[in-house]
C-alpha cells in the first residue's frame, strides 16, 4: 500500500491531501481494524499474518516529490519500535522534499522520542496526531491489545508538546461507554494539544470489528450507544465553542455540520 490519493472530504482527506504507508500488516491488531479488512481483501494478509509487520522495500527507497497540502502517514498501519530504524528513513525522505507531515499513531515512546529528536529543526513541517480512544488502559487493551496503554501514549503528547512540537489527537473512534469518560478524555488531553482534538465514531462495526462472542457483543453495543444521536448531541453542546474540538464526518452526519477539510497550519 503505497500511497493514496482521492477527491473526498470524508475519513482520512479530512486531514490530508494524501496517505502514505511503507508496510503491510500491524503489531496493535486493533479489533475495529479497516486496514486489516483492506489487506485481507487484496490478498495481502490473513488475519493469521495481519500481525506480521511486512516491509515494502520498494515504497522505502521510492524518492517522494512535494505536493500541496499535508501527507498524511501512516494510513494503513503504525509506527512501531519493531520498524523504527525504516520510519525514520521513510520520513526523512519526505521531509527533504519539503512536503508538510501529519504522522498519526498509537504512540510507543521510543518512537515518539527519536522522531521529535530528529526532526526538532523540521518541526514547523510535522505534525503529530495520536490516537486516543479512552483514558481507561483496561478498555483499550481490549480494542486495541498490541498498542500501547493510555499513560504512554499521553506521555509520548506530553514530551511532543514540550519540545515544541505541534500536537493534536484523535479521539476516532471514541471507546467510551459514558459520556463522562468523554468529558475525562478531553480534559486530560487538551493542555498538551496545540491544534486541534478530533471526535469520531467507531466506522462500519457490522463489517469490521471482532465480535465473535456475547462479552464482544456487550462491549461494542456499550461503545456504539455512546456514539448515537443524544450523546453526540451532548458532546456538542458542551464543546461548540472549544475551538480545538472538531468534528469527524461520522460526527457530522449527527450534529448537521457540513466542514470542508481542515488545513493543518502553524
Amino acid at each position: 500500500m503505497e500511497a493514496v490519493k482521492r477527491n473526498k472530504e470524508t475519513g482520512i482527506y479530512e486531514w490530508a491531501a494524501r496517505c502514505v504507508d511503507w508496510c503491510w500488516g500491524c503489531e496493535h491488531n486493533c479489533r475495529y481494524c479497516y486496514a486489516r479488512t483492506m489487506a485481507i481483501r487484496a490478498g495481502k494478509k490473513t488475519n493469521e499474518t495481519w500481525t506480521q509487520m511486512t516491509l515494502q522495500s520498494d515504497v522505502l527507497e521510492k524518492n517522494w516529490q512535494k505536493v500541496d497540502g499535508v501527507t498524511m502517514l501512516p494510513g494503513h498501519h503504525d509506527i512501531t519500535p519493531s520498524i523504527l530504524p525504516e520510519s525514520l528513513m521513510f520520513i526523512r525522505r519526505l521531509v527533504e522534499s519539503g512536503n508538510k507531515l501529519l504522522i498519526v499513531s498509537k504512540p510507543h515512546f521510543e518512537c515518539i522520542q527519536a522522531i521529535c529528536q530528529e526532526f526538532k529543526p523540521n518541526e514547523a513541517d510535522i505534525m503529530f496526531r495520536f490516537t486516543m480512544g479512552n483514558s481507561d488502559s483496561k478498555e483499550l487493551k481490549y480494542w486495541e491489545p498490541g498498542a500501547p496503554s493510555f499513560e504512554e501514549r499521553i506521555a509520548c503528547l506530553i514530551m511532543a508538546f514540550k519540545m515544541g512540537h505541534k500536537t493534536s489527537v484523535s479521539c476516532e473512534p471514541l471507546l467510551t461507554t459514558d459520556v463522562d469518560q468523554t468529558f475525562d478524555l478531553v480534559s486530560k488531553v487538551e493542555p498538551w494539544t496545540t491544534h486541534s482534538i478530533w471526535l469520531g465514531a467507531l466506522n462500519k462495526p457490522e463489517h469490521r470489528v471482532i465480535n465473535e462472542t456475547g462479552e464482544d457483543n456487550k462491549k461494542l453495543n456499550a461503545v456504539l450507544q455512546l456514539q448515537s444521536k443524544w450523546p453526540v448531541l451532548v458532546y456538542h453542546h458542551e464543546y461548540k465553542d472549544n475551538p480545538k474540538i472538531e468534528w469527524k464526518d461520522s460526527f457530522k452526519k449527527i450534529i448537521g455540520i457540513h466542514f470542508g477539510r481542515e488545513q493543518v497550519s502553524n
